[in-house]
């Protein structure tokens, strides 16, 4: 009996609807402008008068938005709820005659700020006033347009990549009306006293007209630039019954051609949604939480070109997070592969090899503004070009990808690992990103072990697994390229790097792999969750893959309610409460839950379930027993108190109660990857291309209780694939083919000849199936 479709797949809208929420407030454009203050000060003002990024790039105060009377007195207005979406906040304010007014904030294409506003009840006419707040010694030319109705003015913005640089800023406050009345503005240099959304501290009741607004908007610039530049647009409002005012503050940086492109026309978030496949599961946490992380990844999309960024990708998070960073640029290729356009997944890697050192070495981020202090971070590259490849087989992509990753590959072999040990150096505990730790104690343990300029001398088992998998893509790669004496090379460099993680960096003590010590090579001993990286590769034997399901299984050491802790609960500066030598630290690493590590290693028992020539069926199966417990427990976790309605991304979490870092004030923090770990382990879905370019597209979904999921939409090289799972039953559309399989049973199909080949499984059963005639309207309401 076939195992009936999907009867419906979700739209866009209904997918932003399924996010919808009171308590968030985050607004973006999808391409770089972005208002997510982590502690916002004025969230229950009018307006956005919180500061806002760019980029990289932090600005403000933007605006507020006062109700005033003919005669210019403020009528105060009490916010009585908010209601927010990925695309809009909704906030409803009531005035004390009242009325109810109500703003929606967005943030439109390109850099734009809008503050749209409808009333009803109003007692008497009045004015909608918009105003703000500009530092002069960063602010010039202030220009009065009335047939823009508004201000435009060069303004600056901070560079966290060097702090005492500032970057120039197109800004312009401009205001609309829906029913063609004059909008007058004024601008006042005033001397400093407070920068706060208040009309009545303002300078705007001493010079307003009444019945008028504002009769003049010329600018006098005073006897110095220090102090503040108050800006205002007012626009009166004939008709108390009320139709829609707007305002909107756009900003663009000098540089920055993209943020010069006209606005589309489409809602851009609509079009995000329907560019990722749709996922439904009885698990409503699961399906919540595909879409959150679709949100994410457009939330910190920054569009390229701008200044240094080449091209589109995603950044790490809001605040200084906000540019693309090496450390997650691998888990972004892995989530943005699923999209149906491959601009996100290969800009984030070729923004770091258009901008690649002269000795091979990548920049840790990519900014729009300058490249300086950009720092580094090891990351797993190689998995990351081979993942995005076998999705897209974009020809050119790869190329680019192995010319750029060979030369980078060639300085991690000279400068982390010049003796040939086959180990990869880490020069300090940043470099990890995986500070505070007792990894890092086991090779230094004095004062200066955790400072910024610290040298902490370490063979990191984690460095050293990115290396390892880093040549065997160049080698697969090199292979395809037609480039035989450079595989060569490549496979002997894999096969040094694999023989010391096998021959040095396993300790039959512990059963356990080990960092070492940089000069002797003994290994530490400290039990982290790296420790479990080595799963991604195909080195691990049945005896490592046990030993290694003991330690994650084991509740005195990595078993605990949330997967996974850092640091080992026995290890001796374990802290589930981020404190670090008795400090509460913002990025603590001996004991929270980190997303990135938990991705990590789920990813790893993902990899080892599929290994079915090389590992027994029992261990398999163990391994992926345990990769669909912990993926669900690890996308649980990333909730509020478990409340389905409220999902999060922070970077670190209690193992013990799943509380986040909420003290730090980062969510919705891409450096992990979800998305990918349902589509390759939930759905089992997974595409291996061989040396000669064969691509074959594999379904083998992990053993995991799950009555009923279902992913639709996905492209592969081209094609359209969905995937169902119930109970032990699974099917496979694909290029007008439908197959049938028991869990445990992997679907195999050959990509050059899918449309007339029959499938192959393991255990040969199963028998190619005609493509079914879509469902009618009648049959799907069944």
């Amino acid at each position: 009996m076939s195992i009936p479709p999907s009867i419906t797949t979700p739209t866009a809208r209904r997918r932003l609807e399924n996010l919808r929420r009171p308590d968030k407030w985050y607004l973006a454009d999808g391409r770089g402008a972005i208002w997510a203050p982590p502690f916002p000060v004025w969230l229950r003002e009018p307006g956005f008068w919180d500061h806002a990024n760019l980029y990289e790039l932090s600005f403000g105060p933007l605006f507020s938005v006062a109700l005033v009377t003919q005669a210019g007195a403020e009528i105060p207005m009490a916010q009585a709820r908010r209601d927010w979406r990925p695309d809009r906040l909704v906030c409803i304010y009531q005035a004390p005659d009242g009325a109810e007014l109500i703003e929606t904030k967005e943030v439109l294409p390109t850099g734009r700020f809008r503050s749209s506003w409808r009333w009803q009840g109003l007692a008497q006419p009045g004015f909608l006033v918009a105003y703000s707040a500009q530092d002069p010694g960063q602010s010039s030319e202030y220009v009065w347009d009335a047939d823009a109705l508004g201000f435009s003015w060069a303004g600056q913005a901070k560079s966290w990549g060097d702090r005492s640089q500032a970057c120039d800023l197109g800004l312009s406050l401009v205001a609309s009306t829906d029913q063609g009345t004059r909008i007058t503005g004024s601008i006042q240099r005033c001397q400093s006293s407070t920068s706060q959304p208040s009309w009545r501290l303002s300078p705007f009741q001493e010079v307003w007209e009444p019945g008028v607004g504002f009769t003049s908007a010329e600018f006098s610039p005073g006897i110095d630039d220090r102090g503040l530049d108050w800006l205002a647009l007012a626009v009166p409002l004939r008709d108390p019954s009320g139709d829609h005012v707007s305002f909107e503050l756009g900003a663009r940086v000098a540089q920055s051609a993209t943020q010069e492109a006209p606005a589309a026309r489409t809602n851009h978030w609509h079009e995000h949604f329907d560019s990722y496949p749709s996922f439904e599961c009885e698990d409503t946490f699961l399906e919540r939480y595909f879409d959150y992380r679709v949100y994410g990844l457009h939330l910190c999309e920054v569009r390229g070109p701008a200044g240094h960024l080449k091209h589109s990708a995603v950044a790490e998070g809001i605040e200084y997070f906000h540019a693309p960073i090496t450390f997650s640029g691998q888990c972004h290729m892995l989530e943005a592969r699923w999209s149906h356009g491959p601009r996100v997944a290969t800009g984030t890697l070729l923004n770091f090899i258009d901008n690649q050192k002269p000795d091979g070495a990548f920049h840790g981020r990519v900014y729009s503004s300058a490249m300086v202090n950009t720092d580094f971070y090891h990351a797993n590259w190689g998995d990351a070009l081979l993942a995005v490849d076998a999705v897209y087989g974009d020809a050119a992509f790869l190329r680019r990808g192995y010319e750029g990753l060979g030369r980078y590959f060639r300085w991690l072999l000279a400068d982390r690992d010049p003796e040939e040990t086959g180990t990869v150096e880490v020069h300090n505990h940043f470099e990890t990103g995986q500070e505070y730790m007792s990894r890092y104690q086991k090779v230094n343990a004095t004062a200066d072990a955790d400072g910024w300029e610290s040298r902490t001398r370490l063979k990191g088992i984690d460095a050293t697994v990115y290396g390892y998998q880093l040549a065997s893509a160049l080698e697969q790669v090199a292979a395809r390229l037609g480039e035989p004496e450079a595989a060569a090379a490549y496979a002997q460099d894999k096969a040094r790097i694999g023989d010391a993680i096998l021959g040095k960096m396993w300790d039959p003590a512990i059963g356990m792999f080990s960092d070492l010590e940089p000069d002797g090579l003994e290994r530490t001993g400290a039990k982290a969750a790296v420790c479990f990286y080595p799963m991604l590769t195909d080195l691990p034997t049945t005896e490592h893959v046990e030993a290694m399901l003991g330690h994650l299984q084991n509740k005195e050491e990595f078993g605990t309610r949330w997967p996974i802790p850092s640091s080992s609960l026995d290890d001796p500066h374990f802290d589930a409460n981020a404190r670090w030598q008795g400090k509460r630290h913002v990025c603590p690493w001996n004991g929270r839950v980190w997303p990135m590590t938990t991705s990590h290693i789920i990813e790893g028992l993902i990899r080892q379930w599929k290994r079915r020539h090389a590992l027994p069926e029992q261990t398999r199966i163990r391994c992926g027993k345990l990769a669909g417990e912990m993926i669900q427990k690890f996308i649980r976790m990333m909730f509020h108190d478990q409340d389905c309605g409220r999902p999060n991304c922070f970077e670190h979490y209690n193992p013990f109660t799943g509380q986040p870092s909420e003290y730090r004030g980062i969510d919705d923090y891409q450096h992990s990857w979800v998305i990918d770990l349902m589509m390759s382990g939930v759905l089992g879905i997974s595409v291996e291309v061989s040396t000669d370019g064969c691509a074959v597209l594999t379904i083998d979904p992990l053993p995991m209780g799950l009555k009923r999921a279902a992913v639709h939409n996905v492209i592969v090289r081209g094609e359209p694939l969905a995937v169902s799972r119930l109970g032990e039953r699974y099917e496979v559309e694909f290029i007008g083919q439908h197959h049938e399989a028991m869990i445990g049973q992997p679907v195999v199909i050959d990509l050059a000849a899918a449309s007339t080949e029959p499938v192959i499984t393991d255990a040969g059963r199963l028998k190619p199936r005609p493509a079914r005639p879509a469902l009618t309207p009648a049959q799907k309401a069944e």
